[in-house]
C-alpha cells in the first residue's frame, strides 16, 4: 500500500512540475525546431559547396535573416501605407455615421447608450499596458528561442552527449 502510494504520490508532483514548466519546454521545443532547421539548411549548403561546419552554418544565418529582413522591408512598407490611409479615413467615417444616427431617435439613443459604456482612460491606460506587456514577452521568447537554436545548431554534438548524461 505504501509503494503504491508513493508511485501516485511522485507521479503527481512530476506532472504537476511539468505543468509548473510548460512554458519552458516549449520555449526548448522551439530551440530544438530553431536548431534542426538551421542544421538541415548548413548540411544541404555543405553536401553541395563542400564548405566547412562554420562557414555553412554563417552562410544559413545571414541568408534567413535576409530573407526574413527583406519580407519585413516589403510587408512593412505596404502595412505601414495602408494603416495612414486607415488613419485618415476612419475620423471622417466615424463623423459621418454619427450624422446620420442623430437624425433618427433610436440612432440618438444608441449614440447615448454607446457614450455610456465607452471605456475610462484608466481602462484604455491598462489594455495598452497588458498589451505592450504581451508583446514584450512576445518578442523576448522569440529572441531567446532564435539564440536557443542557433546555439544548439552549432554544437549539436555538445548538447545530446549533454542530454544523454542528464538521463
Amino acid at each position: 500500500m505504501f509503494r503504491a502510494t508513493t508511485v501516485v504520490l511522485a507521479t503527481t508532483a512530476a506532472a504537476y512540475v511539468i505543468w509548473l514548466l510548460v512554458d519552458l519546454l516549449l520555449l526548448l521545443f522551439a530551440c530544438a525546431l530553431v536548431s534542426l532547421i538551421l542544421l538541415t539548411i548548413t548540411n544541404v549548403i555543405r553536401r553541395r559547396s563542400g564548405l566547412p561546419f562554420g562557414v555553412a552554418l554563417m552562410l544559413t544565418v545571414v541568408g534567413l535573416l535576409a530573407l526574413v529582413g527583406g519580407a519585413v522591408f516589403f510587408f512593412g512598407t505596404t502595412m505601414r501605407s495602408e494603416f495612414a490611409e486607415l488613419a485618415t479615413r476612419l475620423p471622417a467615417a466615424w463623423a459621418g455615421l454619427q450624422a446620420r444616427l442623430q437624425h433618427s431617435p433610436v440612432g440618438a439613443s444608441m449614440l447615448v447608450r454607446a457614450r455610456e459604456f465607452a471605456p475610462s482612460g484608466q481602462t484604455i491606460v491598462s489594455a495598452a499596458t497588458t498589451a505592450l506587456a504581451a508583446v514584450g514577452g512576445a518578442l523576448s521568447g522569440l529572441a531567446i528561442v532564435l539564440v536557443g537554436g542557433l546555439y544548439l545548431a552549432a554544437q549539436p554534438t555538445l548538447y545530446r552527449n549533454g542530454v544523454l548524461r542528464l538521463f
